[in-house]
């Protein structure tokens, strides 16, 4: 099978429409503003308007249609001499209530980024989304399908949005606790249609960013449906290695992410709605999955006296409920444990070594999780002992690791995966 990209997909359904072919339904600077949909003060001057969270503006959710296929183009600056705090909405008609809609937040320095939210849940973070200078953002969705483009640059794709009765809305405050401040913004136009950007690249390939209650994930698109279904989970390590597995697996299975997977909470996991519960389900209900690499933030385990942090005594029990509740949730699935990889340094000669003290708590940590895989019958992929033959291939700051180093994690989850799947999609 010959692998599609996402953007082929949505493009080959009907023929492309761009900015300059189309015609907006709704206008700034040409339409007019409903007054009765408005708070605190809206001016328009030479086409710009200024919002600071203290003055919004809405349009009636009849601009978008049926919210079927839809656009909302604006360009957006935030001030030069911008302030720590007092984040903005930029435009939303997301409704946490009924879980519909889409958001798009900013947030100034110092954190400076930008959120997208669909369906009321936080999908994707936006890095130095906005600077001292316009910058043209266009939220396109086609088939209820998000794409978010910062001028032709595809940021993401997200999946379903659920069409919501609530106006459109620029402007507002997201965090209350800072002084206003005033952003810009101009162009706003409304298609009732999908409208893209004029040079956006169509060879993108991008995966589906799904988002729902406590967890963000990445999802393959599919086209083939007979093909078998992956998920990996894992902690920031995983972020290198995963590029390895999707290649491996081209064109035989599709390949899903989850960088997360927190189960370590102090607390008991018993409630069967801890946020910890929630966000398995939920990332599980993407599937099913045949086979799950599940390594879920291990890496965090080295700092035992993190009160967010489980105990070593109240460890066991919690990771063997975890198990326990994984097998239920998804019962045909199988199940990978993958060993958390050694903390480095390095010693008086500046040669790389694992760390001795803070790896010995991860390495308690390998040891009691070891116990409780063997009991339940869980395969595990060993990723320490490649550290530990290969050292030297540390990223140097102590928990990362080189491309060499993800290549061989990733070889050696490949191996274990292969073993799980059936036969025609490991060959």
């Amino acid at each position: 099978m010959k692998t599609r990209t996402l953007l082929a997909l949505l493009l080959s359904a009907a023929s492309i429409t761009f900015a300059q072919e189309a015609t907006p339904v709704w206008e700034l600077d040409k339409n007019p503003i409903d007054p009765n949909l408005t708070t605190g003060k809206i001016e328009v001057v030479d086409g710009v308007v200024s919002v600071d969270g203290t003055n919004t503006f809405a349009l009636p959710a009849s601009v978008l249609g049926n919210q079927n296929s839809y656009t909302i183009e604006f360009e957006a600056k935030r001030p030069a001499d911008t302030k720590t705090g007092h984040s903005i909405t930029l435009c939303s008609n997301n409704d946490k209530a009924t879980k519909t809609g889409l958001a798009m937040v900013y947030h100034p320095p110092s954190y400076h980024c930008g959120w997208l939210f669909t369906n009321g849940a936080h999908t994707a973070n936006l890095a130095k989304a906005l600077d001292d200078q316009f910058n043209k953002f266009t939220l396109l969705v086609k088939d209820k399908e998000l794409l978010l483009f910062k001028k032709d640059l595809l940021l993401v794709a997200t999946d379903t949005i659920n069409p919501s009765n609530l106006p459109l809305r620029f402007g507002g405050q997201y965090h209350s606790q800072y002084a206003p401040q005033t952003y810009q913004l101009r162009n706003i136009k409304i298609y009732q249609s999908a409208v893209f950007p004029a040079g956006f690249d169509k060879s993108t390939e991008i995966m589906h960013t799904v988002s729902g209650d406590q967890y963000t994930m990445h999802r393959a698109k599919i086209t083939n449906p007979t093909l078998p279904r992956i998920l990996v989970i894992g902690d920031s390590i995983s972020i290198a290695y995963r590029q390895y597995i999707t290649a491996h697996f081209k064109d035989k299975a599709y390949v899903d992410y989850w960088v997360g997977g927190r189960w370590y909470e102090p607390a008991s996991l018993k409630d069967e709605n801890s946020k910890v519960k929630l966000a398995y389900k939920g990332v599980l209900a993407n599937g099913p999955y045949e086979v799950v690499s599940w390594n879920p933030m291990t890496l965090h385990m080295w700092n035992f006296h993190n009160p967010r942090v489980c105990s070593v005594e109240n460890f066991p029990a919690n990771l063997t409920e975890m198990v326990g509740y994984l097998k239920t949730t998804a019962p045909n699935t199988q199940f990978l444990w993958v060993r958390c990889t050694p903390y480095t340094n390095r010693d008086a000669t500046n040669k790389i070594i694992i760390d001795p003290k803070r790896s010995e708590r991860l390495a308690a940590f390998n040891r009691l999780s070891d116990a409780i895989m063997k009991n339940q019958g869980i395969p595990t992929v060993d990723l320490w002992a490649i550290c530990e033959k290969h050292p030297e291939l540390s990223s140097g700051d102590g928990v990362h690791w080189s491309a060499k180093a993800s290549k061989l994690f990733a070889d050696a989850i490949c191996t274990e995966i292969e073993k799980q799947l059936p036969k025609t999609a490991s060959e």
